[in-house]
C-alpha cells in the first residue's frame, strides 16, 4: 500500500498530513523507519505466536506488522484507523497532544495553540522564544518589550527597512484636510540612472518666468531604508542606556 499526501502538508484537515508532518519534522522519511523506532522503543507491542526460528525473524515480523498499521494511518483522511496504542505512541515520540492528531488544534500542543491565539505568533516564533527563555537573552527580551509603544516603533522601523514601499508623492489638501496623491507624481518621483528617485531642491535666489529657481538633486527612495536603520540605532542606544541605568539601580539596592 502506497501512502498519499499533499505536497506541502498544508491541509491539516487531512489526518495523514498531520502524521506525515510530524514524521518529517522528526526525521522519519518512511513507514518502515517509523515502525522500527516505535517497536524498538517499546512504544507499541505486537502479539505473536512463538513459532519463529530466531529473534531477528520475530522482530522483523513484528516491525512489518507495525509498518502496515502506519501505512493505514498514512492513507487515512480521518483518524478513524488510529488505535489508542498508536495515539499514545505518536504523542510520546513526537511530543504532541492527542488533540493535534485528532484535528482539534492546529499546533502540535495545546499550550502552543493557546499562545498562538493570544499573541498571533506562529509555531516557529513560539519555539524560538521558548529556546531563548533558557538563555541569557530573555532578560533583554523582557526589557525591550516592556514598553509596547517603543517596541512598536522599533518594529515599524524594521518593517520599513525590510519593505520600503513609500513611493507615492502626496500633499496635504487643506479643503479635505487629508493627504492626497499629487496630481503629477512623475514630476516628483522619477527614474534617474534606472533608479527611482525623489527630487528635492533649494532656492538659488534667481527667478525663471517669474517663479523662484531651484537647484535640484535626486535622492533614491531607498534613502528611507537608511532612515529606518538610523531609527533602529537610536532606539537601541536608548534601550542600552536605560538598561544599564536599571541594572545599576538594582545592584545598588541589593
Amino acid at each position: 500500500m502506497a501512502y498519499h499526501r499533499t505536497a506541502d502538508h498544508s491541509d491539516l484537515s487531512v489526518f495523514a498530513n498531520r502524521l506525515w508532518l510530524l514524521m518529517e519534522r522528526n526525521g522519519y522519511t518512511s513507514a518502515p523507519e517509523l515502525a522500527k523506532k516505535l517497536y524498538d522503543c517499546g512504544l507499541v507491542t505486537v502479539e505473536q505466536k512463538d513459532t519463529y526460528r530466531s529473534e531477528k525473524e520475530k522482530r522483523d515480523n513484528a516491525i512489518d506488522s507495525v509498518r502496515k498499521k502506519i501505512l493505514k494511518h498514512l492513507n487515512s483522511d480521518t483518524p478513524r484507523e488510529l488505535q489508542g496504542e498508536f495515539t499514545i505512541a505518536y504523542c510520546k515520540l513526537f511530543k504532541c497532544d492527542a488533540d493535534y492528531l485528532l484535528g482539534n488544534i492546529n499546533l502540535p500542543t495545546r499550550e502552543d495553540t493557546d499562545i498562538n491565539k493570544k499573541t498571533g505568533l506562529n509555531e516557529n516564533a513560539i519555539q524560538t522564544l521558548k529556546i531563548l527563555k533558557r538563555s541569557d537573552y530573555i532578560e533583554f527580551i523582557n526589557f525591550i518589550m516592556k514598553d509596547y509603544a517603543k517596541f512598536g516603533r522599533f518594529l515599524s522601523s524594521i518593517s520599513l527597512y525590510f519593505d520600503n514601499d513609500y513611493d507615492t508623492p502626496v500633499h496635504y489638501d487643506t479643503e479635505k484636510q487629508i493627504y492626497v496623491e499629487s496630481e503629477e507624481p512623475e514630476d516628483t518621483i522619477m527614474l534617474f540612472g534606472n533608479e527611482k528617485t525623489i527630487v528635492v531642491g533649494r532656492k538659488t535666489g534667481d527667478e525663471v518666468l517669474g517663479y523662484p529657481a531651484y537647484e535640484t538633486i535626486h535622492l533614491p527612495t531607498t534613502i528611507l531604508e537608511s532612515h529606518a536603520m538610523h531609527c533602529i540605532q537610536l532606539q537601541l542606544d536608548e534601550w542600552k542606556q536605560d538598561f544599564n541605568k536599571e541594572r545599576k539601580r538594582l545592584n545598588e539596592t541589593t
